[in-house]
């Protein structure tokens, strides 16, 4: 596949793996792929096919097998450690947390590639620092100790670092992990606001895939066969994501855009109704293990009857029929019910 790699990060016919005594071990298939300027690319894929590898790799920080490595037209083969350093920045989970450092200590070191430890910092290099401190909301913490920082507050410190080190290229290894809910959105968010406001090449590895569905303008799906790449939808609509996690209990369902959990459903069960209500309970019949999408006529049926003021589950098996206020009162009825059939 070509590229043109006259800007960006472009990767071509890179074999990834390590070697071990005289033996070597090659990590998946040949790898070719471009990432543009002004782009955030997930990284995705099962564990141990080499997404922290091919990370390290693209850094220099992990040989190659094979294969080049291009850089705004340049092979990094041939760029020197400085030039790599003002060229791409890494943000690890990897990284230890040394006591008696503070954030803006931490942010600080990210322009070291652009002076010395005896030069001093610059205007310039303050400035930097602030500026990256400001666009991930922790210049309130700048005097904090960072083991004493929340693992969000500690993933923006370590992109504030990257930031400062003001590379075009930002590579970042699972940076939503550990997050709770909630950072791991706004994590995602500003990677996506900063591939936009400061048109940086951002490529950061996950297993949230929801999430990054809704942020990432390409994916990069590796597998033991290679890596394809492409928009997200594009990946759904030939079946990539689906063919994902083949083999195990995990699915692709196109219906909810989800990766969702096999289940063995037995009963089928037929449910009226619309709107949000409707699909809620739907996910709550399939959750325990009903078939809502049977194609005969099911002997179950469950009708919602809703009005501005309740709403109503009816519960039909024959001739017995229960009412059910809520969808947890339903799911205990049934969960009794599949118990006893």
């Amino acid at each position: 596949m070509e590229f043109d790699s006259i800007n960006g990060l472009t990767i071509q016919n890179l074999a990834i793996g390590y070697h071990k005594g005289s033996e070597t071990h090659q990590l998946g298939g040949i790898i070719n792929a471009h990432a543009k300027p002004g782009s955030l690319i997930s990284l995705i894929g099962p564990n141990g096919v080499g997404k922290s590898t091919l990370i390290r790799t693209i850094c220099q920080l992990h040989p190659s097998l094979s294969g080049q490595i291009i850089i705004n037209s340049i092979d990094s083969a041939k760029l020197s450690r400085l030039q790599m350093a003002k060229t791409i920045s890494l943000v690890s989970t990897d990284l230890y947390r040394s006591s008696k450092l503070k954030v803006a200590d931490l942010v600080e070191l990210g322009r070291f590639p652009h002076g010395s430890w005896f030069s001093g910092l610059s205007s310039n290099d303050n400035n930097c620092i602030k500026i990256s401190m400001d666009q991930v909301n922790i210049s309130s913490l700048a005097q904090r100790d960072i083991t004493e920082l929340s693992d969000g507050e500690y993933q923006r410190a370590m992109i504030a670092r990257a930031l400062a080190q003001d590379t075009p290229i930002v590579l970042l290894d699972e940076p939503t992990a550990f997050l709770d809910l909630a950072n791991k959105f706004s994590m995602v968010s500003l990677l996506w606001n900063l591939t936009r406001n400061n048109q940086k090449t951002i490529l950061f590895s996950t297993h949230d895939i929801n999430i990054a569905m809704q942020f990432a303008d390409v994916f990069w799906v590796l597998t033991k066969d290679g890596l394809k790449a492409g928009a997200p939808e594009d990946l759904i609509i030939d079946g990539t994501l689906e063919d994902l996690y083949t083999g195990t209990s995990v699915f692709f369902d196109s219906s909810t855009l989800q990766f969702r959990n096999k289940k063995n459903k037995r009963v089928p069960i037929q449910v009226i109704g619309t709107g949000k209500v409707f699909q809620f309970t739907l996910m709550a019949l399939d959750r325990l293990g009903f078939d809502t999408d049977c194609n005969n006529s099911p002997a179950l049926t469950v009708k919602i009857i809703a009005t501005k003021q309740t709403t109503v589950w009816k519960f039909a098996h024959g001739n017995n029929i229960l009412e059910f206020n809520s969808i947890y009162e339903l799911q205990e009825a049934l969960r009794e019910f599949l118990m006893y059939s």
